[in-house]
């Protein structure tokens, strides 16, 4: 049986479908996305029965889509498969596409349904040239799903909700090897290049996957972000574990398919840095690059970048485009709220050496950063020598939890005495284990349970402003090193205007705040500002 039906752009909704087959093998095709760029995709769904496959007889299901009006090279389809089996469970059955540029029809699925299951077909029509990169369809399948639903899954379960990026990074280095955990979890997900964690993700949002891991383990969920007990510090090592396992699997499958040694990663998953320097250890990996905006953010880079091949994009070296404000707006609003302020002559040699005195500064200069990272232009500056310096941060301007750690900010130029294996990492994204011999001058931005640390390197042309910082804090004391976190209360959105700085500077337990070239302390402040 051969069914056609065609959606015009505009009219193609998510459930719009055509039956194929009967009730014992019932096949539902659905066109997921159409491009606007594409004005009009047909789309061919047939059945087969008798197909052998695996010794199993099986009716086969061939999709197809055709455009009308597309120009060449074809673009690239992305089609799956989701059978609804025993007790109502979903599993995603992922088929390569058969993606050609010289002909106008292609057949983008081909695979084998179990019998007697209602299935869904999705085709998924896009744009990007990656047809021109001899990347297949699975592989960009499992890119664009990525193993993000099973972190967030185990962070709910840690009632981590939506910081399941600061639990990877922060929480999975206390916990320790537990074969029983890990048990469980192999037997009820795949991890390596074919991984499957659907049994416990899920498909739509993380209640099931938490469910799932309270029935797995026989506890319930978390209740509580301040502590956490020796099997709660295990999961999570053990999921850190086989994200790793997976990750890593599937850059080494593509690196020796694609014949490369660069690596490029984005998406939620690739925010978590101990995972992106088990990448850039690899010894089949020669080069990485992060986005710095890999969460669902950094669409928007992607929508502005939809029409241009890979070579016409401009390298990125700077997230800083965000909104930005003159010296004489910060003075008209302090001076309308009838705030005191000074402007040091030398601006950066003062407040280097008021953070070298103790103070904890909030630094707004120039142009916002885009992306979860605070980079030198909404950042809230301390000493990073000492762990007294980061008690006080977590405890009087952050107000969060006391084992998660923060990041510094350091002279590239100097990243290689304190890092092993130091490369360039301007975005905060990627960890490094510090040499022994310099992890004294760094405590309040170590991780306590490794001794590793996520820095930013800083070079001048990036960020003049706090290069010069830099580098009078490191006159002044000796290292080119400064703690530096976002500039935000707990949960809040990092600040944007300077009024937002002036209400968490007042708010918070801040005793500096830098706006621009003005310069504000508290009534009764030790710390002055001549």
């Amino acid at each position: 049986m051969v069914v056609e039906k065609a959606f015009e752009v505009g009219e193609a909704k998510a459930g719009e479908s055509v039956l194929v087959g009967d009730e014992d093998a019932a096949v539902v095709a659905v066109l997921y996305v159409v491009e606007e760029l594409i004005e009009s995709a047909t789309v061919f769904v047939e059945t087969a029965a008798d197909v052998c496959v695996g010794g199993f007889d099986r009716p086969s299901v061939v999709v197809s889509v055709v455009s009308k009006t597309v120009e060449l090279p074809i673009k690239v389809a992305v089609v799956f498969l989701s059978v609804t089996g025993d007790a109502g469970v979903e599993r995603d059955v992922v088929a390569g596409a058969s993606i050609t540029s010289e002909a106008e029809e292609f057949t983008v699925w081909d695979a084998s349904v179990a019998a007697g299951r209602a299935c869904v077909v999705k085709v998924a029509v896009s744009t990007p040239p990656f047809d021109s990169f001899g990347v297949d369809a699975k592989f960009l399948r499992e890119l664009a799903d990525g193993v993000r639903p099973w972190h967030r899954v185990v962070a709910n379960y840690h009632l981590l909700l939506l910081k399941d990026s600061e639990f990877r990074n922060s929480y999975e280095p206390y916990g320790e090897d537990n074969p029983g955990i890990e048990r469980r979890l192999r037997r009820s997900i795949d991890s390596g290049v074919d991984y499957d964690v659907t049994a416990i993700t899920g498909r739509w949002g993380t209640e099931h996957g938490v469910n799932a891991l309270e029935d797995l383990f026989d506890r319930p969920r978390s209740t509580t972000t301040e502590e956490f007990d020796q099997f709660e510090k295990d999961l999570a090592h053990t999921a850190q574990k086989l994200l790793e396992e997976s990750v890593t699997a599937i850059v080494d499958e593509y690196v020796d398919r694609i014949g490369t040694s660069s690596v490029g990663l984005a998406g939620g998953v690739a925010l978590n840095c101990k995972l992106n320097k088990c990448v850039r250890e690899s010894p089949v990996v020669d080069d990485v690059f992060v986005q710095p905006v890999a969460h669902d953010a950094g669409l928007a880079l992607g929508g502005g970048w939809i029409d241009y091949r890979p070579d016409e994009v401009d390298p990125l070296t700077n997230v800083y485009w965000g909104p930005e404000y003159e010296t004489d707006d910060v003075r008209e609003l302090l001076e309308t709220n009838k705030i005191d302020y000074a402007e040091p002559a030398d601006l950066e040699r003062r407040v280097a050496e008021l953070l070298a005195d103790g103070a904890l500064v909030g630094w707004f200069q120039g142009r916002l950063e885009l992306g979860p990272r605070a980079l030198g232009n909404r950042s809230i500056l301390a000493d990073p020598r000492t762990e007294t310096s980061r008690d006080r941060v977590n405890r009087f301007v952050k107000h969060r939890e006391e084992w998660r750690p923060f990041a510094p900010s350091m002279l590239e130029s100097a990243a290689g005495e304190y890092l092993e294996n130091a490369t360039a990492s301007p975005y905060m994204i990627d960890t490094f284990d510090v040499l022994p011999e310099k992890r004294d001058e760094l405590r309040a931005v170590l991780h306590p349970a490794d001794d590793t640390t996520r820095p930013q390197t800083v070079r001048e042309e990036q960020n003049p402003r706090y290069y010069r910082l830099l580098r009078e804090f490191e006159a002044v004391t000796d290292v080119p090193v400064l703690l530096n976190t976002s500039f935000n209360d707990h949960a809040e959105p990092i600040v944007n205007t300077p009024s937002e700085a002036l209400k968490d500077f007042f708010g918070m337990g801040l005793d500096v705040l830098v706006l621009e070239d003005v310069v504000v302390t508290k009534r009764d402040s030790r710390f002055e500002v001549p």
